[in-house]
């Protein structure tokens, strides 16, 4: 599957798209995005599942949820057993993380809008990183 033609050169032409919280997510030359908007409407639902696709196949997404989902488990152990939060606390927390390293190493990764080492993300990867950082905040523990 690809995307329509249209779109595809849009996107040579500085359209960028991003899945973001399940919806469709686009930005560029002002002139660019008003020209194929309604082509973005009409073709949204192919675009959203080429993109999770292309993610998926880039990232090699079975290999990061088997990473994060260890991950998640240490995390939560870390921080009962270390930071002296409750189980429910620890568990949720580490939900939050889940969610934030999936993004990170998943879209983000594939469409190039995260990159932790130099503080970039999208808006979506901003809001994940904010709400897992701010549940470790909250107790008093980095």
């Amino acid at each position: 599957m690809s995307l329509p033609w249209p779109i595809e050169e849009a996107v040579k032409n500085g359209l960028y798209l991003e899945v973001a919280g399940g919806n469709l997510r686009y930005r560029g030359p002002k002139g660019l995005v008003i020209q194929v908007l309604p082509l973005l409407k009409a073709h949204k639902s192919e675009i959203l599942a080429y993109l999770r696709r292309a993610a998926n196949e880039q990232t090699g997404a079975e290999e990061v949820s088997e990473a994060v989902r260890e991950s998640v488990g240490e995390r939560a152990a870390i921080l009962e057993y270390e930071a002296g939060f409750s189980r429910d606390e620890a568990d949720q927390t580490a939900e939050y993380c889940r969610d934030f390293y999936t993004h990170l190493f998943g879209p983000g990764k594939a469409n190039n809008c995260c990159y932790a080492p130099a503080d970039r993300y999208c808006e979506e990867g901003r809001r994940l990183r904010d709400r897992y950082y701010e549940a470790v905040k909250r107790r008093g523990w980095n």
